[in-house]
């Protein structure tokens, strides 16, 4: 998936393995050159979306010699606005009152285990 403006990475490993390049087609991005990645029998390439490609999918065609081709598509999507959560609790923290529960709830774990503590040490036979 993409985004206008967004740079695509075209790889494909489906080309003859002493192939050191291909061409490519990208619908929404123009002409794509596809050469040796570094990784054994891959080559790729990169375009960008254009700034006014419209929401959508959009198909890629690459073509390695002796005329293999390969037929695939990528969804250009609408960049999201505003702010994303990234999962470490609420943008506004902890009120008083989740701050109050989580502290009841660590005592009563703690007075738990030293409960069980107590006990296990008072059941020992004396010596």
């Amino acid at each position: 998936m993409g985004y206008p403006g967004s740079t695509i990475t075209v790889s494909t490993s489906i080309c003859a393995s002493d192939a050191t390049y291909a061409k490519g087609q990208s619908e929404a991005g123009g002409q794509i050159n596809l050469v040796e990645s570094g990784r054994e029998g891959e080559l790729e390439g990169n375009f960008t979306v254009p700034a006014n490609a419209k929401e959508g999918t959009y198909a890629i065609t690459v073509k390695c010699p002796p005329g293999v081709r390969v037929d695939t598509e990528f969804e250009v999507a609408r960049r999201p606005s505003g702010a994303v959560s990234g999962g470490f609790g609420g943008a506004d923290g902890l009120n008083g009152t989740e701050v109050a529960i989580g502290a009841a709830l660590i005592l009563t774990a703690a007075a738990g285990g030293l409960l069980t503590m107590r006990r296990r040490h008072g059941s020992e036979p004396a010596a």
